[in-house]
């Protein structure tokens, strides 16, 4: 995105909000730890009247990094939806295994 940024200090949060030919974006960030509290992306051509809004909430601190486990998300226009969704398991920095075999009927094959 190579619009401006303009930003907008209050008093328990910082909001930051660019616009370009098709979307306007709003972030609000909390002012106290950084953490994202919500991000809004509105239409701005004025073809659909499509909005989105997403909040953050429930943040955890894992392995250095602060993680919004419960996530609200809400959608208006021709189709309006809203969404909840819930991490319960989620780790960073880690290393990942997946226990998987090739079953006797396939065979590996490089090209």
């Amino acid at each position: 995105m190579n619009t401006p940024l303009n930003y907008e200090f209050r008093q328990d949060s910082i909001k930051i909000t660019a616009a370009d030919a098709l979307i306007k974006y709003i972030f609000s960030f909390t002012r106290n730890d950084f953490n994202l509290g919500q991000a809004r992306l509105a239409s701005t051509h004025g073809y659909s009247d499509v909005d989105a809004n997403i909040f953050y909430n429930d943040y955890h601190l894992v392995n250095a990094i602060n993680f919004s486990a419960q996530r609200d998300i809400a959608v208006t226009g021709r189709s309006p939806m809203n969404l909840e969704l819930s991490f319960k398991e989620y780790n960073f920095n880690q290393p990942q295994t997946f226990l998987f075999t090739i079953p006797k009927n396939y065979s590996i094959r490089y090209d």
